[in-house]
């Protein structure tokens, strides 16, 4: 007949399997986990609406780190969610912090910063 048989074609090549970097060294501070704690449990509690508990929450994670934005926004934001009567502390809030930003800046290298806000 003549015609020569097809040899079969070499399986596709694996693909190389990426090795995932391993994850980066947590530097935070004991202070700095407990407060991060702290606010994973405000911020599921501020998911189910429970402000009065979230609030309490992120105020332990404002006393453990007092320089950390992110504890200060969220407290600020359970605030606004209660309502008008809330609004004074959530300004007073701001005016302290403004007042405080190089203090806060030196305190969170490579962290929240006014400048990075701005």
């Amino acid at each position: 007949d003549g015609t020569a048989a097809s040899e079969p074609s070499p399986p596709p090549a694996k693909k190389a399997r990426k090795e995932e970097p391993p994850p980066p060294e947590d530097t935070r501070t004991p202070e700095q986990k407990e407060a991060d704690e702290f606010k994973a449990k405000g911020n599921e509690l501020y998911k189910k609406k429970q402000f009065a508990e979230a609030l309490e929450m992120y105020g332990k994670a404002v006393e453990k780190e007092p320089n950390d934005l992110m504890y200060q926004n969220n407290r600020c934001a359970v605030w606004i969610e209660m309502g008008e009567e809330h609004y004074d502390k959530v300004l007073e809030t701001c005016r302290d912090l403004v007042s405080r930003r190089y203090e806060i800046n030196s305190a969170n290298p490579g962290g929240a910063s006014f400048e990075k806000v701005a």
